[in-house]
């Protein structure tokens, strides 16, 4: 591992603990569902992070429906990621899905400025921006 590398899964280590700490206040649960997240699996990543190694990690470590919270400078930006029926067929590349210098900031941004039409479908899920919390 990197330095580099070691830095973003620290990074990512800390925001995961910031999260956890933010799900304990009732008002906190309450924007999530009122922005139609009903439970399923988290990933917890940051913006410097390459969004093919988060990719990677969301489909194979998940089950659908997934919340993604990314942490950025601001606060945290979530998406939520909806199974495609090529969700169970994982066998499929991520490097074509995303460039390898993508960064998970660069992917909300996209997703955000409707750079990408929200939501997007991929081969394996589509992406929905679900809401921002700031700090």
């Amino acid at each position: 591992m990197t330095r580099h590398e070691a830095a973003i899964a620290a990074s990512v280590r800390d925001a995961a603990l910031e999260l956890g700490r933010r799900l304990g206040d009732e008002d906190f649960r309450r924007f999530l569902r009122k922005g139609g997240w009903r439970g399923g699996d988290v990933i917890v990543t940051v913006s410097q992070e390459p969004a093919e190694a988060a990719l990677s990690r969301l489909i194979t470590t998940t089950t659908p429906p997934v919340l993604v919270a990314l942490r950025r400078p601001s606060g945290f930006v979530f998406l939520t990621l909806r199974p495609t029926r090529w969700w169970h067929r994982r066998q499929r590349p991520l490097a074509s899905a995303v460039a390898p210098e993508t960064t998970m900031g660069m992917l909300s941004d996209w997703v955000r400025r409707g750079t990408v039409v929200a939501p997007r479908p991929t081969p394996w899920f589509t992406i929905r921006t679900l809401g921002r919390a700031e700090r």
